[in-house]
């Protein structure tokens, strides 16, 4: 398996450079390197990197509708071409790529990683989730503040928080990927597994809507050893134009299970 390095440091380095805070503007970055931003048909492709006799481009799918998307795209090819061991020419991207945090592609994984700490860098993070409550009005709040999806503001808060919580997005009525806190101990229900009728977001999948902030239903509704017996905190965000759902999951009763050296190599 490939060995996953750390592209932060890079990413840190370019803000410092460039004097840049959120929200980033990845077009002035690019004017910066020289890197031309071109749309095009790519059909099953989200963009493409070409490094050729020192001329740069970034081509984007033309269907790319969204703002957020765009961004992280375009970030994404930046660390292409910043990356120091990243020495192909061309860099075909797909939207599996790109879009997943899961990608099985090391370097794509580090150009994602890239693009998260260029968008959303970690010191003014942490500033914004000290001491709050992590919810979707949050989210809500923090990605319109980064401009970046709900997806990529939700999975950094919870790769950068202490509090046991964790992010599912379903689509089509099934899981379609979850992310936890190192502090979140229980097991999420696999990727591809068919909501479960205990969950708010089994709800919207079948006709009908979400009730707004979070609702505690059984954790049998998204644990694999979840059961009638015990609880968990589910706050889910409907995503009709997507057929998704975002759902924030909080598990609290952990205490007995929790060690504190979980956090010693933090």
């Amino acid at each position: 398996m490939s060995t996953i390095s750390d592209p932060g440091p890079f990413a840190r380095e370019l803000l410092h450079k460039l004097d840049l805070k959120p929200p980033i503007d990845v077009f002035f970055i690019c004017d910066n390197f020289n890197i031309i931003i071109k749309n095009d048909k790519l059909r099953d492709f989200e963009a493409v990197f070409i490094l050729h006799k020192g001329a740069k481009k970034i081509v984007l799918n033309e269907n790319i509708n969204y703002e957020t998307r765009k961004n992280f795209t375009i970030a994404h090819e930046i660390g292409h071409y910043i990356l120091p061991w990243h020495k192909q020419t061309m860099y075909i991207c797909d939207s599996i790529d790109i879009q997943s945090f899961q990608s099985k592609k090391s370097e794509e994984v580090e150009a994602n990683r890239f693009a998260a700490e260029l968008l959303i860098p970690t010191e003014y993070l942490l500033d914004d989730i000290k001491n709050k409550e992590i919810n979707i009005a949050l989210i809500k709040q923090l990605a319109e503040k980064y401009k970046v999806s709900l997806t990529s503001i939700g999975i950094r808060i919870v790769e950068n928080t202490y509090n046991p919580i964790a992010l599912v997005l379903s689509e089509n009525g099934k899981i379609k990927w979850s992310i936890k806190s190192k502090s979140f101990l229980k097991k999420i229900l696999p990727n591809g597994t068919y909501l479960r009728e205990q969950s708010f977001a089994f709800d919207f999948f079948n006709g009908n809507c979400i009730p707004a902030g979070p609702q505690m239903v059984y954790s049998i509704g998204w644990l694999e050893n979840g059961s009638f017996y015990e609880y968990i905190k589910e706050e889910s965000l409907q995503m009709p134009n997507l057929n998704m759902v975002l759902t924030l999951l909080t598990f609290e009763n952990q205490e007995e299970e929790f060690n504190d050296n979980e956090f010693d190599d933090w």
